[in-house]
């Protein structure tokens, strides 16, 4: 089976519409320093405020309002992966 990739624009763009549709988590695989690397992003409410986490696997977590993804998501997937990377994505 062929596995769709996407760029960080691409991602962050399906991530965005995803909040919007239902919510929950995807494990998002990327490369970090050439090796592949893998964080969840979960769609989710605390404290009544619509939050998008990123990170996990025993890595720092970062924390985006849902009506900021579009415009913070970008930086903060610089922070786990290597500039340019291709992504896949997998419902978790």
């Amino acid at each position: 089976m062929n596995q769709k990739t996407y760029t960080k624009d691409e991602l962050v763009t399906l991530i965005d519409k995803i909040g919007y549709d239902s919510g929950g988590e995807i494990e998002v695989t990327g490369c970090n320093g050439g090796e592949s690397f893998s964080v969840m992003i979960a769609q989710t409410e605390w404290y009544d405020t619509p939050v998008c986490f990123v990170g996990g696997y025993g890595n720092p977590v970062a924390a985006i309002v849902r009506d900021k993804v579009a415009e913070k998501l970008p930086g903060v997937l610089d922070d786990y992966f290597d500039r340019g990377s291709a992504f896949t994505v997998e419902p978790f």
